[in-house]
């Protein structure tokens, strides 16, 4: 369990966007990250307390459409219980360079522990 929850992390990490390309997905499109692959482990959380690493680009995409990657975990019924966020923030609220506080995202309730500056995860 713990393996596959560092590995979710890990794949969800490469989501982390700024407003420049990653250079590394454009020289390897064939990298699927964890928003975009969703159907692959969903079935794995369930029964399991998940935290995410997740920024406003952590998109489930399908058909012509896309929903936030902790908004459609929780369609599902999978027990969220915080989310990690890099700069700008969790829905991209924060401008560049602008310290990120932990905070409650005000959509879901969910904790939001802030990964941007120098101060401790909660």
């Amino acid at each position: 369990m713990h393996k596959f929850l560092i590995f979710f992390v890990l794949v969800l990490l490469t989501v982390i966007v700024n407003a420049q390309p990653i250079p590394l997905v454009r020289q390897a499109p064939n990298i699927i990250v964890g928003a975009q692959n969703f159907g692959a482990y969903i079935n794995d959380l369930e029964g399991k307390k998940v935290a995410v690493v997740a920024n406003q680009a952590s998109l489930v995409f399908y058909q012509d459409s896309s929903v936030h990657l902790v908004d459609k975990l929780l369609e599902k019924q999978v027990s969220l219980t915080k989310i990690f966020t890099p700069e700008h923030g969790f829905r991209g609220e924060a401008g560049a360079g602008e310290k990120v506080q932990n905070s409650i995202d005000q959509k879901t309730n969910l904790p939001i522990v802030s990964l941007y500056g120098s101060h401790p995860a909660a």
